[in-house]
């Protein structure tokens, strides 16, 4: 797996215990720690959005719009990481079924949101994890 690789978690949980599926997307090539830090993405954001820019690093999100094959609706990936210990945990989720491989952003919109990822309040341990 790469940056910029697009799965759907099929049992992501909800803070409020809800169970839904999830595009998530891949921040990090993998080192040699095996961490995989994801984004969650929503086609249904809870507040106001700018489309006219792809960055919008103040409010922490960026804008993807839609891919053919991979987001069908306007879709956007909000810069709340969360980690995934190894290599085995996301090779687990794929082999039950609880995980999907949908595609990948390509190279060009990978490099834009590690480009906007840098110009959010990102810790220095987590802006290591994805570009190391």
């Amino acid at each position: 797996m790469k940056a910029g690789d697009v799965l759907i978690n099929y049992k992501f949980r909800k803070q409020n215990g809800e169970i839904l599926p999830k595009y998530i997307v891949l921040l990090n090539d993998l080192s040699g720690d095996n961490f995989h830090i994801f984004c969650l993405t929503t086609s249904n954001p809870r507040r106001n959005c700018d489309e006219s820019h792809r960055c919008n690093s103040n409010d922490g999100y960026f804008y993807i719009g839609k891919i053919k094959d991979i987001f069908v609706e306007e879709t956007y990936l909000f810069f709340d990481y969360f980690i995934l210990n190894t290599d085995d945990t996301v090779n687990e989720m794929l082999n039950d079924g609880s995980c999907e491989y949908v595609g990948y952003l390509g190279e060009n919109m990978k490099n834009q949101i590690r480009n906007c990822i840098k110009r959010c309040d990102v810790s220095k341990y987590n802006l290591n994890l994805i570009f190391n």
